[in-house]
C-alpha cells in the first residue's frame, strides 16, 4: 500500500533504500521539494532508474526537504495521472499511505485522487494553519489507518501517522519498505516475482480525461520531451501548464498530450530529461 519519504534538509538517503522501496511499490514513484519559494513536483516515474536521475540531479542542487512517494496500487488505474504527490492547490501538495476506503472505487480515480477532489480542495487556502480543521483532517486520515505528508511552499511539512512509521538515520519512511524489496504477492519469491507478467492497465492521458484544473499535477515526468514533430508554436498568448504564467505567443510551443508550455520550462525539462529522448 505505498511508501512515503520523508528526506528532511541536509540529509543524505542511500540509493538502495531507494531501490528497496520502489522494488516493493513500482506503481509509479514521485517526488516534491521546494524551489526558488515555490513547490515543484516531478512524478510519473514507472522505472527506478528514470526516478533516481531525476531525484538525484535535484538533490544535488537543493539541500532542502524532499518528500518522495512509490506507489502500490488499490484502486484506479496505474498511471501517472494517479501518482503522487497530489497538489492541492498552487502552494501545497499532499502523498498518502493507505486506503480511504469509502472513496475507493472501480473508477479511474484513486482514493487518495478521490480524497484531494472531494475533501482537500473544499477546504480554505490556510487550513494548515487553523487547528480545528487540522484535527477533522487528521481524525479522517487516522480513523482509516493511514498516513499523510503535507508539504507547503512556505517549508511547513505536516506528517499525519508519524508514530506508526520508521525514523531511520534521520530520515522517516512510512514503512519499513526501505529495509528489503517484500512483495505483496504472497508464496513467490523476489526471483519468481519479476519474472510474472504484468496485468495490462490503461496508462495513457489526454486533454480529453483531465479537467483544467488537474494539469498542475504534471510538473514534469521522464518522457515530457517529445520528438521535435510533436511541437507546434501558438499564434495567442497562453498559460503555461508547468508555471501557471501568462506567457506572450512566441515563447509557447504546444507538447502533444501534454499542453503549451512556455521556453523557460522547456529549458528545465532539457536539463530534467538527462538526455532521455
Amino acid at each position: 500500500m505505498c511508501v512515503i519519504v520523508y528526506k528532511p534538509k541536509n540529509v543524505n538517503i542511500k540509493k538502495s533504500y531507494l531501490r528497496n522501496c520502489f522494488d516493493a511499490n513500482s506503481d509509479g514513484a514521485g517526488f516534491m521539494f521546494i524551489k526558488e519559494g515555490k513547490l515543484r513536483i516531478i512524478k510519473g516515474f514507472f522505472t527506478f532508474d528514470t526516478f533516481w536521475k531525476a531525484y538525484n540531479l535535484q538533490v544535488q542542487k537543493n539541500r532542502g526537504p524532499f518528500v518522495i512517494h512509490f506507489r502500490l496500487a488499490t484502486s484506479g488505474y496505474k498511471d501517472r495521472r494517479n501518482c503522487h504527490p497530489f497538489r492541492i492547490s498552487k502552494n501545497m501538495a499532499f502523498v498518502h499511505n493507505g486506503i480511504f476506503y469509502d472513496l475507493s472505487d472501480a473508477g479511474s480515480s484513486s482514493d487518495t485522487m478521490n480524497f484531494r477532489n472531494v475533501y482537500l480542495r473544499g477546504l480554505p487556502d490556510n487550513w494548515l494553519d487553523n487547528d480545528a480543521i487540522c484535527n477533522l483532517v487528521e481524525n479522517y486520515i487516522k480513523e482509516n489507518r493511514s498516513k499523510v505528508v503535507f508539504m507547503r511552499n512556505d517549508g511547513e511539512i505536516r506528517i499525519i501517522g508519524e508514530s506508526t512509521g520508521v525514523w531511520h538515520k534521520r530520515a522517516w519512511y512510512s514503512n519499513n519498505s526501505y529495509e528489503k524489496c517484500v512483495f505483496h504477492i504472497k508464496g513467490f519469491s523476489y526471483e519468481d516475482c519479476k519474472k510474472l507478467p504484468k496485468p495490462y492497465y490503461p496508462d495513457k492521458w489526454s486533454k480529453l480525461n483531465l479537467s483544467e484544473h488537474e494539469y498542475d499535477e504534471y510538473d514534469y515526468y521522464e518522457d515530457y520531451l517529445k520528438p521535435k514533430n510533436t511541437l507546434s508554436v501558438r499564434n495567442k498568448d497562453s498559460i503555461c501548464v508547468m508555471c501557471g504564467d501568462i506567457k506572450p505567443y512566441w515563447s509557447i510551443r504546444k507538447v502533444k498530450d501534454i499542453g503549451d508550455i512556455c521556453s523557460d520550462c522547456m529549458a528545465e525539462l532539457e536539463e530534467y530529461s538527462l538526455g532521455i529522448k
